[in-house]
């Protein structure tokens, strides 16, 4: 599969299509969580914990970013 997106040359830098979030959707929970999931340029998706620090969400093997969102999120909750 061919790249979704091209890559960015800046003067300074350069991006590549995975390096691009192409979109973003974010939760917030009723006690201030955020999570959310990064599309990125090349169609990967990678969850994410945090606002202003995000921490990207470790998966476990078979588990898409979604399931392994799910998990730390329904883990939090089972903490706190």
């Amino acid at each position: 599969m061919a790249p979704r997106r091209e890559a960015v040359d800046l003067r300074y830098k350069s991006f590549a299509p995975v390096q691009q979030v192409a979109a973003r959707g974010e939760l917030r929970g009723p006690s201030g969580a955020r999570a959310g999931v990064d599309v990125r340029g090349d169609g990967s998706v990678e969850a994410f914990t945090g606002r202003v620090r995000r921490s990207v969400v470790a998966l476990e093997p078979g588990e898409d970013a979604f399931a392994g969102l799910r998990r730390v999120l329904a883990g939090s909750r089972a903490a706190g």
